[in-house]
């Protein structure tokens, strides 16, 4: 068995790893978000008029509703990583107090994300993939 130290040691660049991953991802989703809510205003901002075919029709509705979809789902996918925080902070917190008790404790907790986490993060992806495919189609409509 590997020596206290050098576990520790691992362990200590494991979680860094996981916090830096967090991090950018969390960055990334944020950066998305952004866009998305940019575009979306964008685009309603400048509607003007009604729209001249139902090709047009159909895909600003299917843009407008799928970022909105995606923007939503964004916005839970990241308050996910609140729900995670929280938990690594309880679990930390009844670690100590099981220290304090001089009683044992995992130093190892395997915290698993709420189920709409990874499910939220798809539809937000899928949403607005598919919100910037109709964006395309809704524009060269309007050139035709």
């Amino acid at each position: 068995m590997a020596e206290t130290k050098v576990i520790q040691e691992e362990l200590e660049k494991l979680i860094k790893l996981q916090d830096e991953r967090n991090s950018v991802h969390i960055d990334w989703i944020k950066t998305i978000l952004t866009i998305s809510t940019s575009i979306t205003t964008i685009i309603i901002s400048f509607k003007t008029g009604k729209t001249e075919n139902n090709v047009q029709l159909i895909s600003y509705i299917a843009t407008i509703s799928l970022s909105g979809i995606g923007i939503l789902s964004g916005l839970l996918h990241l308050f996910g990583y609140v729900v995670l925080h929280n938990q690594s902070l309880l679990i930390q917190n009844d670690n100590i107090l099981s220290l304090l008790r001089d009683k044992k404790t995992e130093m190892i907790s395997k915290i698993n994300p709420p189920k709409y986490h990874q499910i939220s993060e798809k539809i937000c992806i899928i949403s607005l993939i598919i919100s910037f495919v109709s964006l395309l189609v809704y524009g060269i409509s309007i050139e035709f």
